[in-house]
């Protein structure tokens, strides 16, 4: 998606999250796997499993918790988003203030061993989830740089943390991994110089210049400038844009 020039870029939170989905679910070029399979089967040679044997993902979602999911839905990776720490304020190549913001994301990787009904088994399951979320999320660069904003760097912050789920069956479990990420423009500071009276058109682009009345100043002997000189600049709305 591509923002109006007047207003610039920004980043609307859920967006973080589901750039991180995008990235689990989304195939390499000319494969028909998602890129979160690849390391999944790398982590059973690892571990000495058949193939396979890691069942893919049936569900990824985004939410504020890790709460909403259902026996059906498993294995399930699950997006948390949220922005951490103080906004960081720079100047972009045109001058405009741009404010950049790190978010702390967790993925949640939800499993379930029903047929041995063993804790150990699904912790060892979540163990070995968490560690393929550990690798797609580290290894593969500003997480896809979705084409909207850019995330420019990205952190792991905590190895997977594996528990078993509160309040559920013994044979699920569920292992966190932690991410930093930076959002190189989450909002810039310059807006339009006008609106129109319709907010759900988009505004026009910037005013062009059309007048520049550049008048001499003149000096006397002591310095003074005399009245009325200066630099005056119009644009094609009439309004006076600079006035020295």
């Amino acid at each position: 998606m591509t923002y109006p020039e007047t207003f610039g870029g920004f980043v609307v939170r859920d967006e973080v999250a589901q750039a991180v989905v995008n990235l689990l679910q989304t195939p390499p070029p000319g494969s028909a796997y998602p890129l979160i399979v690849y390391h999944l089967a790398t982590v059973e040679r690892k571990q000495g499993l058949q193939p396979s044997s890691l069942a893919q993902p049936a569900t990824y979602r985004t939410g504020l918790d890790f709460e909403n999911w259902q026996g059906a839905n498993l294995p399930m990776l699950s997006v948390v988003a949220q922005p951490t720490g103080q906004a960081e304020r720079y100047s972009n190549e045109t001058g405009e203030g741009v404010y950049g913001q790190w978010y702390e994301i967790q993925v949640a990787a939800i499993v379930e061993d029903p047929t041995s009904g063993d804790e150990t088994t699904a912790q060892q399951l979540a163990d070995r989830y968490g560690a393929a979320v550990m690798l797609c999320l580290t290894q593969n660069g500003g997480l896809g740089n979705p084409a909207a904003f850019t995330i420019e760097k990205t952190v792991l912050t905590s190895a997977p943390r594996t528990d078993l789920i509160p309040d559920a069956q013994r044979w699920l479990a569920m292992s966190v991994t932690t991410i930093r990420s930076f959002v190189e423009q989450v909002v810039q500071e310059s807006g339009p110089i006008s609106f129109g009276p319709d907010p759900y058109t988009a505004p026009a682009g910037w005013p062009t210049i059309t007048t520049v009345d550049v008048q001499l100043q003149a000096d006397d002997a002591l310095g003074n400038v005399s009245p009325g000189s200066g630099v005056i600049v119009t644009d094609s709305t009439g309004h006076v844009i600079v006035k020295e």
